[in-house]
């Protein structure tokens, strides 16, 4: 992996014909490919340039090790360059996962029709359900978290809690299915909603239908407490 500015893993541009020169030395390691990832921790977007630079160097790369090699440009952030056609040639591979799975873009979060955007549905059971305040009662420090929340005083509003925490999944990372409910945070173990507007509360028991985003996906998917289950094709 070279890293073209993202910061994340990969050797820097300028270290990695001495890396390749090490490498050979190394009897059971073939290098088969060069590859980036961006758009990843510092938020870096694909651009011809930088994966222009990247088959450069796998070019100088091939020179050096005497045999061609495979370029993997990237991942779910490189899809809309590669439907422009703007990928520089000679990327061979594409890391594709989000976009896929979420049909979005990874850059703007909007959708990339024509995929869907509903393939993956989290469901959580309500079990509790009734009028109370908007704001806490008492003197306010920290949550369990160690984040000093901000309230808004909507008076008595009817909330829900489901069992579905930030063990497994992340709350801000959840748009319900249901009209009317509002995700307003959670704790470990418990989904705390707004349902004032639903046309009907829901009953204890009843389940109710949320779509995650990257990260509630990925917390839902390593979950032991999050039964997975596959209904095939609509």
């Amino acid at each position: 992996m070279v890293d073209m500015g993202d910061l994340r893993e990969g050797v820097m541009p300028g270290d990695l014909a001495h890396v390749l020169a090490e490498v050979r030395q190394l009897r059971a390691i073939r290098v088969v490919a060069l590859g980036t990832n961006l758009t990843c921790y510092g938020a870096v977007v694909p651009t011809p340039d930088n994966l222009g630079e990247l088959v450069a160097l796998t070019r100088s790369a091939e020179s050096l090790l005497g045999y061609p090699l495979g370029v993997s440009g990237g991942n779910s952030s490189s899809l809309e360059l590669a439907l422009a056609n703007g990928l520089p040639p000679g990327i061979t591979n594409l890391r594709v996962g989000e976009s896929i799975l979420l049909g979005v873009s990874t850059i703007t979060r909007l959708p990339l029709p024509p995929l869907a955007q509903n393939a993956f549905v989290l469901e959580a059971p309500v079990v509790e359900c009734g009028i109370k305040p908007s704001h806490p009662l008492g003197q306010i420090a920290q949550d369990a978290f160690g984040n000093r929340p901000i309230f808004t005083d909507r008076g008595a509003r009817r909330r829900a809690i489901c069992a579905l925490g930030r063990q497994d999944c992340v709350p801000e990372g959840l748009q319900p299915l249901e009209t009317g409910v509002h995700v307003l945070g959670g704790s470990s173990d418990h989904l705390i909603l707004d349902v004032e507007d639903m046309v009907r509360p829901p009953a204890i028991g009843e389940t109710l239908r949320f779509l995650p985003n990257y990260g509630a996906l990925l917390a839902a998917s390593t979950s032991p407490y999050v039964r997975k289950c596959h209904h095939g094709a609509a």
